[in-house]
């Protein structure tokens, strides 16, 4: 197969015409075909627009997953917030009387010791504190007036009014859940014992 060009003079209707009439193709069999070149062109860049066209589909079929994993995790990240928000809400926070209620039984010298243990945290293993501090406000009785509850993060504090023979002050006493009734934590408990002299170990 050999290329052949001929010398023409330029047709009357441009060079498009010219080119088409007068670009061939001879084969060895001796045969000729016409190649238009213009529309031989055109073809090549049909097919590269056509593979750009394909490639571009592509990328925006990746950019819309990635999106969709995005709203995916945000979904989810919001719905977990929520879950704990509500988890949070659904404890009620105590009132005053009650938390008031706790601090009167343990700086009480008639209420005994076994009975006490249930005001505080770990009542079962300061059994033998409580009985000590039973003991010394027999005979240096200690009041506790509760003035105000804050609640931050699940955590309860009392500021509460501790007064003695001799002058009193605020102190913060927290309080957490056990079974569903608010008690003194263990270790407000031992500031309280201390007090009265009692040390936790």
């Amino acid at each position: 197969m050999r290329h052949v060009f001929e010398p023409v003079q330029m047709s009357p209707f441009g060079l498009e015409a010219t080119l088409r009439s007068h670009v061939s193709l001879t084969f060895p069999s001796g045969r000729s075909r016409l190649i238009d070149p213009l529309t031989k062109g055109l073809s090549v860049i049909i097919r590269k627009s056509l593979v750009a066209a394909g490639v571009l589909v592509a990328a925006l079929g990746m950019t819309a997953c990635g999106s969709d994993d995005s709203s995916d995790t945000a979904e989810t990240t919001s719905a977990v917030s929520t879950q704990s928000s509500t988890s949070a809400a659904s404890v009620a926070a105590p009132s005053t009387e009650e938390l008031q209620a706790q601090l009167t039984t343990l700086f009480d010298p008639a209420v005994p010791a076994a009975d006490k243990e249930g005001a505080i945290e770990q009542g079962t293993q300061r059994a033998a504190l409580v009985e000590q501090f039973n003991g010394v406000i027999a005979g240096y009785p200690l009041t506790a007036k509760v003035t105000e509850v804050k609640t931050d993060n699940g955590t309860v504090t009392a500021v509460t009014d501790i007064a003695g023979p001799h002058g009193g002050a605020p102190v913060p006493v927290t309080f957490t859940q056990v079974n569903g009734k608010w008690v003194i934590t263990d270790a407000s408990t031992c500031e309280l014992f201390g007090m009265g002299r009692v040390i936790c170990s």
